[in-house]
């Protein structure tokens, strides 16, 4: 016959191992759920400045006198105290806006960029570079991080009648 102590080693040592297991579940499914919220709020941002690109073509494409709009764009400041990035980016499937937590790129959205223009020449420079708009100083840049100036949209139609889009901070 078994000694009790033995016993009851065993049954304390088999109740923390499982309690254990329920609290690191639970864990778990919480940080996956707080996953699932910034990933639908980042794929919100995405769809947003999408929707903000394609205005801007629009605009500038449908007007003949139009030369350039640049569009502020309002973005969060974070989410979940986590700070984010947004750039145009293309694939075989064409251009779209994808925005992902900057220290967990795999939360990540994207948005598509649909249009019906041939001659559109997406800035997307590594370098940051300074464009004079009229009463615009714009600092082009490749990503937008979330919290960092005034971040905008610009469009300029160039004379030869292309398309010139981008994101830039306003300065």
């Amino acid at each position: 016959m078994p000694h009790p102590i033995l016993s009851h080693v065993i049954g304390t040592s088999m109740l923390i191992m499982l309690s254990i297991v329920v609290v690191a579940s639970t864990a778990m499914i919480a940080l996956v759920i707080q996953y699932d919220i910034v990933k639908t709020r980042l794929q919100e941002v995405a769809e947003n400045i999408a929707s903000t690109v394609i205005e801007v073509i629009t605009l500038v494409n449908s007007s003949s006198k139009t030369q350039y709009i640049v569009k502020e764009l309002t973005l969060p400041k974070d989410f979940e105290e986590k700070g984010y990035t947004v750039k145009l980016s293309n694939d075989p499937s064409g251009w779209y806006v994808e925005a992902y937590l900057s220290t967990l790129k795999w939360i990540n959205a994207k948005a598509p960029l649909n249009w019906n223009i041939e001659a559109i020449n997406v800035e997307t420079a590594d370098r940051e570079t300074e464009l004079k708009v009229n009463q615009y100083t714009i600092h082009t840049v490749s990503e937008l991080r979330s919290g960092y100036g005034r971040p905008v949209v610009y469009c300029i139609r160039n004379s030869d009648g292309s398309l010139k889009v981008g994101l830039g901070i306003e300065k």
